[in-house]
C-alpha cells in the first residue's frame, strides 16, 4: 500500500492491492537465488510476498520509510541509490513512476542497479483523461498510455518486452466516478484503498480479488494475440538494452 494512503483505523487490505500482487508475481521470474528489489516499497506488503520465493533478502527502497525500520529478510533504504550497483535480477516499480517529476534521470539510476540480464516490471495508472483529484491527492504528476510510457522507458535505455493495459472493470468504474465527482465537485476517492471494510478472507474480498486477477490474465493473453483491452492500469516488462 502507498504510504500516503495508509490509514491506521483499518488493517484490511484492498483486493486491488492483493490482486495486483498476485498478478505481478505470476509474471515475475522465480528462483531461490534471485535478487529482487522493490522501489517505492510502501508498507512492505509486496516485499513480504517476494521474500516467499527467494532465499536472498529483498531490497526495498522508499523515501517515506521511517528511521530504524526493520523487517526480517528485507533490506530497507530510504534512497534507492544506497543499493548495490549491478546486483538486482528483477526490480519492481509498482505505481511509482507517476510520482517522479523527472522520470529519465530516475530510470537511469535504477538501470545502474540491474545485472546485465536484469528485468524491471513496471505498473502505472493509465490514461491522461482519467487524471482526477484522487491523482492530485496521491501526488501523481501524470497518467500514461502505451505510447508515452514506452517513449520514456526507451529514452532511458530500456527495452520494452511487453506492455498492456489491465483492470477493465475498474476502468469503467473510474470513468463513472470521475463524471460524478466533476458534477458534484467532490473528491470521491481520497484514502478509499485504506478504508476497505472487509478482511482478505471475506467472500466480498475474495470475489473481487478473483475478478481482478482473472482480468489481468485475460489482458495479458489478449496482448499476446495483438488485442489491446482497455484498463485502469498499465503494465510493462522491460530490460536494459545492450551497450
Amino acid at each position: 500500500m502507498d504510504l500516503i494512503e495508509t490509514d491506521s483505523s483499518t488493517l484490511n487490505r484492498h483486493p486491488w492491492e492483493t490482486a495486483r500482487a498476485d498478478s505481478i508475481l505470476s509474471i515475475s521470474s522465480r528462483g531461490p537465488d534471485l535478487q529482487y528489489a522493490d522501489i517505492g516499497a510502501g508498507d512492505l506488503y509486496f516485499c513480504a510476498r517476494l521474500k516467499e520465493q527467494s532465499e536472498r533478502p529483498v531490497y526495498a527502497a522508499d523515501i517515506y520509510f521511517k528511521d530504524g525500520l526493520n523487517h526480517p529478510g528485507i533490506i530497507t533504504e530510504k534512497d534507492h541509490k544506497a543499493l548495490p550497483k549491478h546486483s538486482v535480477d528483477e526490480m519492481f516499480l509498482l505505481d511509482v513512476l507517476e510520482h517522479v517529476e523527472e522520470e529519465i534521470p530516475f530510470l537511469l539510476e535504477l538501470k545502474e542497479l540491474l545485472k546485465p540480464t536484469g528485468r524491471i516490471i513496471v505498473t502505472v495508472p493509465a490514461h491522461a483523461f482519467l487524471f482526477s483529484e484522487h491523482d492530485v491527492f496521491l501526488k501523481h504528476f501524470r497518467r500514461y498510455d502505451k505510447t508515452s510510457l514506452t517513449q520514456v522507458l526507451t529514452q532511458a535505455g530500456l527495452e520494452v518486452d511487453r506492455c498492456f493495459y489491465f483492470y477493465s472493470s475498474l476502468f469503467l468504474v473510474r470513468i463513472l466516478q470521475n463524471a460524478i465527482a466533476q458534477k458534484s465537485k467532490k473528491d470521491l476517492f481520497s484514502k478509499q484503498v485504506s478504508r476497505w471494510q472487509y478482511s482478505e478472507s471475506h467472500p466480498v474480498s475474495k470475489f473481487f480479488r478473483f475478478l481482478l486477477t482473472t482480468e489481468f490474465r485475460a489482458s495479458r493473453w489478449a496482448d499476446r494475440l495483438g488485442i489491446s483491452l482497455p484498463g485502469l492500469s498499465l503494465c510493462a516488462v522491460i530490460r536494459a538494452t545492450n551497450p
